[in-house]
């Protein structure tokens, strides 16, 4: 569609084309041969390093060929009245039609970057997603380990550790750290849901 619009805007132009109209299709045609060619980031730098000045250039432009076009048409009002008056209809018309066209061409480009952006999103919505099982496995495994030491230190402790004090003593202190740990990863989860749920508060107050 968008080199069809570029072959339509050429069609248009035809012989009437200026430097700032063949410098707008260069840029449009760089950006298309860009993007069929699949690189990606020098047709996003294509797009603001060349054909957004190109366009900005030929805006410019045809704003001054409006311009001299409307002193003209004052011109030939006063010398020909009724004449000037069809003459200013049909130039009116035909100046616009090449700005529409321009106008045309951006508009679905900018449709396009709205799809490729919303495409983007997406992508980076299912990477959340795949990350996130990835922390879950990772969060498995690493509360498995405090959980072990709980599991065979108080399984000792209740087999042989109350014979000797000392040795129960050491056990108890264990079972105690790792149920700390597990007690802090348990409240880091936490903290993240609530995060992730927008329900995490934030109370500002003086501090040391």
């Amino acid at each position: 569609e968008a080199v069809d619009a570029l072959a339509s805007f050429d069609a248009v132009v035809g012989t009437g084309a200026t430097s700032g109209t063949e410098a707008f299709a260069a840029a449009v045609q760089q950006v298309l041969d860009e993007v069929v060619a699949a690189q990606v980031g020098p047709a996003v730098a294509s797009r603001t390093d060349v054909l957004e000045p190109a366009y900005q250039r030929l805006v410019a432009e045809l704003t001054d060929r409006q311009t001299t076009a409307r002193a003209a048409i004052v011109a030939i009002q006063t010398e020909a009245g009724d004449t000037a008056r069809v003459t200013q209809v049909f130039i009116t018309l035909a100046i616009p039609a090449t700005a529409m066209l321009v106008y045309w061409v951006l508009v679905r480009r900018r449709l396009r970057e709205q799809q490729l952006d919303m495409r983007t999103r997406l992508e980076a919505e299912r990477a959340i997603s795949s990350a996130k099982d990835e922390l879950i496995a990772g969060i498995s495994h690493e509360l498995r380990t405090p959980l072990t030491g709980i599991h065979g230190f108080s399984e000792i402790l209740m087999t042989q550790g109350l014979d000797d004090r000392e040795m129960a003593m050491d056990l108890v202190g264990i079972i105690h750290s790792e149920s700390g740990e597990l007690s802090r990863m348990i409240d880091d989860l936490l903290t993240a849901a609530r995060i992730d749920a927008g329900q995490l508060g934030v109370a500002i107050e003086p501090t040391e």
